[in-house]
């Protein structure tokens, strides 16, 4: 199939320039929000895949919100015990996959305070996250629409790219 100009038809191999471009753009950090739903387990295999194809280090995501009107000082109180607990539930949940699937290699588990959209995406920012990995709740359409999901919020906070596995 002739081409002309910019214009390449599907069989034709790309121009050097996108190749070099192609490999500049390598998967080095993959977030991977992390909580006990099996949304999560999907998302924690799809990316333990990936990080193995190009060689990325895999952080995790752990929000926790903490909803209090006191002051500060109970405030860092609260933070801390649900920081705790969240701490707990999660490396019990990191134990449990990483027994099921041994060859999953975790670089850091991040606890953040604050709501969970917000939280995924500053990390992913901070780390200078190429790939964000995360599952979708079921809900309905009513519900979803009513309050949105977190990976939508993800989405529009970050310039990140956000995969979401499809579920089973």
């Amino acid at each position: 199939m002739p081409t002309s100009g910019n214009a390449y038809a599907l069989s034709d191999t790309p121009p050097r320039a996108w190749a070099t471009e192609r490999r500049r753009q390598r998967i080095r950090t993959i977030v991977i929000p992390l909580c006990l739903s099996e949304s999560s387990e999907r998302s924690l295999l799809y990316g333990a895949s990936l990080a193995r194809r190009f060689n990325a280090s895999i952080h995790l995501v752990s929000a926790y919100r903490v909803s209090v009107s006191a002051d500060s000082a109970r405030y860092t109180q609260l933070v801390r015990e649900r920081e705790a607990i969240t701490r707990a539930a999660m490396n019990t949940r990191v134990q449990q996959l990483l027994e099921r699937h041994p060859h999953i290699v975790i670089h850091t588990h991040h606890f953040v305070a604050g709501s969970p959209h917000h939280a995924i995406a500053q990390t992913a920012i901070e780390l200078g996250a190429d790939l964000i990995i995360m599952g979708r709740h079921t809900r309905s359409s009513l519900s979803r629409r009513l309050l949105g999901s977190v990976a939508d919020r993800v989405v529009q906070e970050t310039d990140v790219p956000v995969i979401t596995p499809p579920s089973q």
